[in-house]
């Protein structure tokens, strides 16, 4: 069986693979973005109460320096004596833990709070205008109640009479350092407000003549914008930081830009593009003496040449890259780059040597704590090991792999990115179901066919929370607030954990301590995550089953089945397609055959429909109705004796295929096309996004609903964007991306279902009012059947 598609899929695709960089991007570029002021990046949050147990320790004079250890829940308190109009600054700097500084007016309210995304080494920087004389407060705690010990030094930096130019500074720090606070919660609202706030201090700093911080602010935009998968702004924000950064000659930050722009090209697919900015960007990286920059941008060469097929090139960028990584102690980089080696590796053929590379690659992501690496090299292993003939160990590599990737889509913030996430996992799964099929036809009674039906609902569930995000649907709707911030703030707080761990991790000379201090932050995060999801669960069922969704069993689904019903439920994978039939009586799994061969014969069926009563559209239409029933239906034709009803679970393209129109048996172009042995002469057929959707909506403790039949028919159509869910699931299954038709007849069609019943139990929304607003305004569980035609 040809399974080179599937490897490429899994391994090799550009989107894929620049994960990696992406990844290394928010981790690593970030801290070339962020504007140090002297020393780092701020984050502040104003307008909080005292701390607790604080511990008076002195008052900080100009000249002198403090060194002192901290830990746990301490609090170190610093008195501070400023005249009305004078402007202090006050550096902190962190030795082996993260503190967060706070600085109190005369009346005791909190005017600033800082911490820099740098973790336990750099330093915290506050500054102030006084707007009264007296004696002001300052705080140093640790950022963990439960931190092992560290110590810090804190001094007076500047102290002095402000000028003009001091209030419009500090203004443009505390919005970069809002900033900064709202980009480490990490959701996609908090991270537009992000952008607001960078622009802001953009702003503020080109008022300055502050040429070189406007730019890191727009470099960094551009940054986010990748983190939302807004490429095209991304490279609007990115050129505006490369102009700026070549007119004043900052070298280092030029390459950085380069180089970013040349990720944001090869997310677009634009591989040329892609050479054309890394290229430019090495040379300076060489110049500069940026060592790991010049390794990063080697390995992103390699891996667009890998892309191109160009082999042999790829391995000499990788190479180089790895010699580099080494020498530097990037651990991360090596860990990346021996990956890669070994895609090359497994892509020539030689099954062998890319074990001997991927193999060297696995203690080193879970070494530096890269999860994602793991999990994606998991997957490659799986792949090779599948290609010798190991299924057992492949199968045991690849649920490895899915672990993890579950355990990451858990910690990821917010709901937009965890469908995000998920959806560019979803390969994973599919080669899941592959491999337990391909085990089933080895070794069948084992059960392997009963674990590839529920790798199957595990994917369609978090499929189902994506679509629902990518329609903006509120989803969190009817949690308590408070409980909301706290899932909300945990999930940020694990994100910027794992980014302080890897970049410890990439240090030349990692810190053991820090490390150690982290991993443990880490641990004792994960598990308040625990905590909160299992309250969660308790509290708000309904959420937690799109957020945390548990798929139930075969049996379970049976005991909701009646005798006359059957489930299909469709697998629309890279190479093969399968077919699970769920009945009470029984579970059965088939393999279908090619998917590309489904899904031209959907295309040609929906081109003969379309095309209407043509003589040559209907001989087409009749055709490839009968074959794709033959596909689809008759293999499951000996266990459908008896029934009455089919719920179908699509996939792929099956998601538009009107299953009802399939034609079954009889004379092979009859003159009437009323007398064609549709699907529906047989069958009542109804649709559900999964097996597990379905039996949660059929549970008997359901409210009973008030009326019949809500109706949507007849919709105005716009375009699908290339971006959206319904855009990425047309142009997968079509091709191009095309303006939506209007459904011819199916005014028609809900009006003729409508006249079934009264008045009174209808509700049609026709032709400009079938909307979505009139969709998410409706109380659908009101209704028995809602009916989108």
């Amino acid at each position: 069986m040809a399974r080179e598609h599937f490897f490429w899929r899994w391994a090799m695709r550009a989107e894929r693979r620049l994960a990696w960089l992406l990844v290394g991007l928010m981790s690593s570029s970030l801290m070339w973005a962020a504007p140090d002021f002297g020393r780092s990046s701020l984050w502040c949050r104003a307008q909080q109460g005292p701390s607790e147990a604080p511990q008076q320790v002195g008052e900080l004079v100009p000249g002198a320096r403090v060194e002192r250890e901290i830990g746990g829940a301490e609090v170190h308190v610093y008195r501070l004596a400023l005249a009305a109009g004078q402007y202090v600054r006050v550096g902190v700097e962190q030795r082996g833990i993260d503190v967060v500084v706070r600085l109190f007016g005369p009346d005791g309210r909190q005017i600033v709070e800082v911490n820099s995304p740098t973790g336990t080494q750099g330093t915290e920087v506050v500054s102030h205008v006084a707007d009264v004389e007296g004696s002001y407060r300052l705080e140093v705690q640790p950022l963990e109640k439960d931190a092992p010990k560290g110590r810090y030094e804190i001094r007076i930096e500047e102290l002095r009479q402000a000028s003009a130019q001091d209030q419009t500074r500090i203004a443009a720090e505390r919005a970069f350092a809002e900033a900064e606070l709202l980009t480490a919660q990490g959701t996609a609202e908090s991270l537009r407000r992000a952008i607001a706030k960078y622009e802001e201090a953009a702003r503020l700093f080109h008022a300055l003549g502050d040429r070189q911080q406007a730019a890191r602010c727009f470099l960094t935009v551009g940054v986010i914008f990748i983190r939302l998968s807004e490429y095209r702004n991304a490279l609007e924000y990115l050129s505006q930081a490369l102009s700026i950064f070549r007119a004043i000659g900052n070298r280092a930050e030029e390459a950085r830009t380069l180089y970013t722009i040349g990720l944001v090209y090869a997310a677009l697919g634009e591989k040329q593009k892609t050479l054309e900015y890394l290229t430019q960007a090495l040379p300076i990286f060489r110049a500069v003496g940026d060592r790991e920059g010049e390794a990063a941008t080697l390995t992103s060469i390699g891996l667009v040449y890998d892309n191109l097929g160009e082999r042999q090139k790829a391995l000499e960028y990788y190479t180089q890259a790895l010699s580099l990584h080494r020498a530097v102690g990037n651990r991360a980089g090596e860990a990346t780059t021996l990956n890669n080696i070994g895609w090359v590796y497994a892509a020539l053929g030689e099954r062998q040597k890319a074990l001997e590379y991927l193999i060297q690659a696995l203690p080193i992501f879970r070494a530096v704590g890269d999860r994602e690496g793991e999990a994606t090299l998991l997957g490659s292993l799986a792949f090779i090991k599948r290609e010798l003939g190991d299924l057992a160990e492949a199968r045991v590599h690849l649920e490895d792999a899915l672990r993890l990737i579950e355990s990451l889509r858990a910690a990821a913030p917010g709901p937009e990115f965890r469908a995000s996430f998920f959806a560019s996992k979803r390969d994973a799964y599919e080669f899941y179901i592959d491999l337990l099929m391909e085990l089933h036809e080895r070794e069948p009674g084992k059960g392997h066919d009963l674990g590839a039906f529920e790798a199957s609902e595990r994917a369609r569930a978090r499929s189902l929370l994506e679509l629902l995000t990518e329609a903006r649907i509120d989803v969190t709707a009817g949690i308590a607030p408070e409980l909301k911030e706290r899932e909300r703030a945990v999930h940020a707080r694990i994100a910027g954990i794992q980014s302080q761990l890897l970049r410890a991790y990439s240090q030349a000379k990692p810190n053991s301590a820090e490390i150690a201090a982290l991993e443990e932050a880490l641990k004792r995060a994960d598990e308040e995550r625990v905590q909160i999801e299992l309250e969660i669960r308790r509290k708000h069922p309904r959420y937690a089953a799109l957020q945390y969704p548990a798929p139930i069993g075969v049996r379970e689904i049976q005991g909701r089945l009646d005798e006359q019903t059957a489930l299909l439920e469709y697998v629309l994978g890279p190479e093969n397609a399968f077919l699970f039939v769920v009945t009470r009586e029984g579970f059965q799994a088939i393999r279908l055959g090619a998917t590309a061969e489904i899904r031209e014969r959907v295309e040609k069926l929906r081109a003969a429909i379309a095309q209407g009563p043509l003589r040559t559209a209907y001989g087409n239409y009749v055709v490839n109705a009968r074959r794709l029933y033959q596909q689809l239906v008759q293999p499951a034709e000996k266990w459908l004796a008896g029934k009455r009803s089919l719920i179908i679970v699509p996939d792929g393209s099956l998601y538009y295929l009107p299953f009802e129109v399939l034609l079954t048996t009889g004379e092979l172009m009859p003159e009437d096309p009323r007398r064609l042995p549709y699907l529906v002469r047989t069958y009542a057929v109804s649709y559900v996004p999964s097996a597990s959707v379905w039996a949660g909506l059929s549970r008997p403790e359901l409210r009973r609903p008030e009326k019949t039949l809500l109706a949507y028919a007849d919709a105005v159509y716009g375009e699908a964007g290339p971006e959206s869910a319904v855009g990425r699931a047309f142009s997968s299954a079509f091709g191009e991306l095309k303006k939506l038709p209007p459904l011819p007849f199916s005014r028609r069609e809900v009006q003729g279902i409508a006249a079934l019943y009264s008045r009174e139990e209808v509700t049609l929304h026709l032709g400009a009012e079938a909307r979505e607003e009139n969709v998410k305004g409706e109380s659908l569980d009101r209704y028995r059947f809602v009916h989108f035609a």
